[in-house]
């Protein structure tokens, strides 16, 4: 079979006559069709942890390795894809045609999708902060488990799991409790108006000093 010619004009080509003849023509073309697809795959899938496995050993941040990854093994994917397409006769250039026509369509559907992921690649390279630190965000804080390409999760101090979107995060203010290595704390306590203040207070001292987490300087 010429693979030169488009698998779409082949296939118009196709009729009943010698139609066994034709299919065993085309099957070790759909043979390394489904060859390249499956052994890409996991060559890619390999090639993303060879690369989380590189991160680790260079102390690069957790939340980083996850979106990498994911982007390698996509990457990889495509490649796989358009030489597994080849195999049956269809080329790249009819391929980044149907592709392009698509994306026009597809591209104004998901404008905020697209806004979402800007925003996670702009957390992850501009690190106001990273995963195991303690934010607030508005309404909602707790330490961060994960960063995503569309959405950060959250560990509140009640266990619950919060999904907030990349683009709030990246839109509003945001504090970082554990970006410096000292953090204050400031508790209000109320007495009676007949109580003693004075021993209030040295009760209080008394109660910070014996404290092995407040510090003494400052």
């Amino acid at each position: 079979m010429n693979i030169s010619m488009s698998f779409f004009e082949q296939f118009k080509k196709w009729g009943f006559e010698n139609l066994p003849e034709k299919i065993l023509d085309f099957l070790p073309n759909l043979i390394a069709f489904i060859l390249v697809l499956v052994i890409g795959c996991q060559i890619s899938k390999l090639i993303g942890k060879l690369l989380v496995n590189i991160l680790r050993r260079n102390g690069v941040d957790y939340s980083i390795h996850r979106f990498l990854q994911r982007s390698v093994v996509i990457f990889c994917n495509t490649i796989v894809v358009v030489i597994a397409l080849e195999q049956i006769g269809i080329t790249l250039n009819s391929l980044i045609t149907a592709i392009g026509a698509a994306g026009i369509t597809a591209g104004l559907g998901l404008q905020n999708s697209i806004g979402q992921f800007a925003s996670g690649i702009q957390i992850l390279f501009n690190k106001p902060f990273k995963s195991g630190d303690y934010i607030k965000l508005e309404n909602v804080e707790g330490k961060v488990k994960e960063i995503r390409f569309m959405f950060t999760t959250l560990i509140t101090n009640d266990n619950k799991v919060v999904v907030v979107p990349n683009q709030n995060i990246t839109t509003k203010n945001l504090i970082n409790y554990t970006a410096q290595d000292k953090m204050r704390v400031d508790l209000v306590y109320f007495i009676g108006y007949n109580d003693d203040i004075e021993k209030a207070k040295s009760v209080l001292m008394e109660t910070a000093r014996s404290c092995e987490h407040i510090l003494k300087d400052p």
